[in-house]
Parts: structure tokens; C-alpha cells; sequence
């Protein structure tokens, strides 16, 4: 009678390799996935910046180029006399960190999304009663309570407009 000897199978050297080259691609593609998603992250903060930068640059001219008069101006606020006889002022909620708008003393409206925060000034071009323009600087950052890195995004703008609605 033959005896088969044949051993088939791994060796515990073989094992341990194979195990120790899964384990390093594994790892591997790990931190590659969470380098994804921090840029992921990262993208959204910045999308959600420059969309609101665009927002308030479009609402801003609009109304300031449409404005009759500047009623009153100050680091804080700028009250418009439109050209329709309503008035439209612009406010910066310091604590809270919004720009917000108030037609005619009604309801104030926030200008930008819940995600951002938006500080900033506004200040007078005015030139001997011949031009008459507004400068706004706007410093406009992504909210960020956890303080992760990732979520860190902001931008500063700074906006001259002149009023073409004055006659």
C-alpha cells in the first residue's frame, strides 16, 4: 500500500504574508476614502460660501444701483430711499453674525443661508454731491462649531456701487 504524503495546503509563513499584504491595502484604501471624504467636506463648505458670496453681491447691487438716495450710512447699516418711495435698509447683526434686510420697518429678512456667517461695514463713496456710491466689505465665512479643519472656509469682498436710480 502507497501512502500519500502530498501535504496541500499553506504554510503559516505564507499565511503571514498574505495577511500582512491584505492588512497594508487595506489601510491604504482607507486613508485614501478619508481623504475623499475630507475634501468632500471641504468642497461643500467652500460651494456654500461662494454661493452666498454670489447672493449678496447680486441683492447688493441690485438694490444699491436701484436706490434714489442713501438715506443714512454707517459702519453697521445703510438705509436706501428707493426710487419707488419704499425704503430698504441693511443692517449687520453683530452678535449674530448676519446681514439682514427691512423694507419699510416690516420684517427682517436674513439675506444669506443659515450656514454662513457674515460680518462686514459699509461706508460712503460720495464725491462733493456729484457721485453718489456705497463700499461694502463683507467678510463671509462657513460655519464651523466643531472647528475641524475640513470645514474651515471663508471669503472677504469688497463691493463699490453706485446708485443709478437717482434722477
Amino acid at each position: 500500500m502507497k501512502i500519500n504524503s502530498k501535504n496541500s495546503g499553506f504554510t503559516l509563513i505564507e499565511l503571514i504574508i498574505y495577511i500582512a499584504i491584505v492588512s497594508i491595502i487595506l489601510v491604504s484604501i482607507s486613508y485614501l476614502m478619508i481623504d475623499i471624504l475630507k475634501g468632500s467636506v471641504s468642497s461643500i463648505a467652500k460651494t456654500e460660501v461662494n454661493h452666498n458670496i454670489r447672493l449678496l453681491v447680486w441683492q447688493l447691487n441690485k438694490d444699491i444701483h436701484g436706490a434714489a438716495a442713501v438715506k443714512d450710512i454707517s459702519a453697521e447699516s445703510l438705509t436706501l430711499q428707493l426710487s419707488d418711495g419704499h425704503e430698504l435698509k441693511y443692517f449687520f447683526d453683530l452678535e449674530a453674525k448676519k446681514l439682514i434686510s427691512q423694507l419699510d420697518g416690516g420684517q427682517l429678512i436674513q439675506v444669506h443661508s443659515d450656514d454662513i456667517n457674515v460680518e462686514g461695514d459699509f461706508s460712503s463713496l460720495s464725491f462733493m454731491d456729484k457721485t453718489k456710491g456705497v463700499d461694502v466689505n463683507l467678510i463671509i465665512s462657513y460655519k464651523n462649531p466643531s472647528g475641524r479643519q475640513e470645514y474651515d472656509a471663508s471669503a472677504n469682498v469688497n463691493l463699490g456701487v453706485e446708485l443709478y436710480g437717482r434722477r
